[in-house]
């Protein structure tokens, strides 16, 4: 199995950037910034019209260029996460954030 099908095998990085950067499923990072409501309008848009989801939150006003890139960080979905207060929810739900995004 491993010499007839494993020895060769090379993950292609374009590829997996393409699709990473395509994935609909990023925008549960959106969340705490936008709220639901509005990150479910952001993927229904880039579903909908074949745009990634950075096209799709700044046609839609609801993101910069600048505030995807820092909010939407696949490297930091992936550290445990840690409970964060919250500063400005007035029904007293706290969120969870990566601890890569809270100790900066």
């Amino acid at each position: 199995m491993c010499r007839h099908c494993v020895v060769g095998i090379a993950a292609n990085k374009e590829r997996i950037a393409r699709m990473l950067e395509n994935s609909l499923m990023m925008v549960t990072a959106l969340n705490p910034h936008i709220g639901y409501d509005r990150a479910s309008k952001v993927a229904t848009k880039a579903l909908r019209e074949n745009l990634s989801l950075k096209e799709a939150g700044e046609q839609l006003g609801f993101v910069t260029a600048q505030q995807f890139d820092r909010w939407v960080n696949p490297k930091a979905m992936l550290a445990p996460m840690k409970y964060v207060e919250p500063k400005d929810r007035k029904n007293g739900e706290g969120s969870c954030a990566s601890i890569a995004s809270v100790t900066k």
